[in-house]
């Protein structure tokens, strides 16, 4: 206990440790108790200083691998220039191999025999029997589509060992053959074409396949019908309008004596417009049922898109 100076009626108990000055006098037994305590202490802070870094660190990774994930759902690879530029390209493939197609599966002799022996087919009216005419036809036929030269057509004879076609006949074979071989080697060229932009498409745009062929069957069907009414319209211009679109003038019309009018009449020829057109039709309605853009598919190709996305993402 101490006197107050200035209030010598009251007293005051003088702090631990402290003198009557408020200096701080050294304490070795509670010196010995604290011995540790700030260097615990310390450890502690730095410990959860540590742990606050590490729980930033990882925030901002998380964030970063968020947005970088956000950067790529953004860049869908199937919306890219180059797989839309593909898709096109698929699109426009399309009608150009449907149509060689069904051309190419008209010309063989099964087609013929179909023609010749369907009810209804008018019959020669210069001698040929109906075995005659799909015999002598399906030379024609074979023609097109083999390597033989001219002498193909122009060495065969009739019953009665008459040539069978005339010069004229045979050269205008040899221009519908020179026609229609490098058609169908081309045809098979872009079916190759088409297969390797299926494949890209497939590995870089999920659902382009789909959606390439759905747009192509769209325009090959728009095409098609659109032919078909011209052709339903002026069967006769149009079928003119075809030959003077490949062969000159005066090299394509002949005699209904001819050989060639009496295998191939022109009955012949609506038949076989209408079994491309059939087989046309056919393929489009197959491609469009098979891919058309429902909802499950729409889902799927989203969910693949997502999952190449995350994969990228964490690459």
């Amino acid at each position: 206990m101490s006197e107050n100076l200035f209030e010598p009626n009251k007293t005051e108990r003088i702090p631990r440790g402290e003198d009557s000055f408020g200096a701080t006098r050294w304490n070795p037994v509670e010196a010995a108790k604290n011995y540790g305590t700030e260097d615990q202490e310390s450890r502690s802070l730095s410990h959860h200083n540590s742990e606050e870094d590490f729980d930033g660190d990882t925030q901002a990774s998380a964030n970063t691998l968020m947005a970088r994930s956000d950067d790529v759902i953004l860049r869908d690879p199937s919306k890219s220039v180059g797989a839309r530029f593909l898709q096109v390209i698929l699109a426009v493939l399309f009608p150009a191999l449907v149509l060689i197609g069904a051309v190419r599966a008209v010309a063989t002799p099964w087609f013929a025999w179909a023609i010749y022996n369907r009810p209804g087919f008018p019959a020669d009216e210069f001698g040929f029997t109906n075995e005659e005419r799909l015999t002598y036809g399906n030379y024609g036929v074979d023609y097109l589509s083999n390597s033989a030269g001219e002498e193909y057509l122009g060495g065969l004879v009739d019953s009665n060992l008459n040539p069978l076609f005339l010069n004229t006949e045979v050269s205008h074979m040899v221009d519908v053959k020179n026609v229609l071989l490098p058609v169908f080697f081309g045809g098979l060229g872009l079916f190759i074409i088409a297969v390797l932009v299926m494949f890209a498409l497939k590995s870089v745009a999920p659902g382009g396949v789909r959606r390439g062929l759905f747009a192509g069957s769209i325009i090959t069907l728009v095409g098609i019908i659109a032919l078909a009414a011209v052709a339903i319209l002026n069967w006769d211009a149009f079928f003119t309008g075809v030959h003077q679109l490949f062969f000159k003038d005066g090299t394509w019309t002949f005699n209904y004596s001819d050989t060639l009018i009496r295998l191939y009449p022109p009955q012949f020829w609506v038949d076989a417009g209408i079994g491309v057109g059939a087989l046309v039709l056919l393929t489009c309605l197959i491609t469009l049922l098979a891919t058309w853009p429902s909802r499950r598919r729409r889902e799927h190709d989203r969910m693949v898109t997502q999952l190449k996305a995350e994969r990228y993402a964490t690459e």
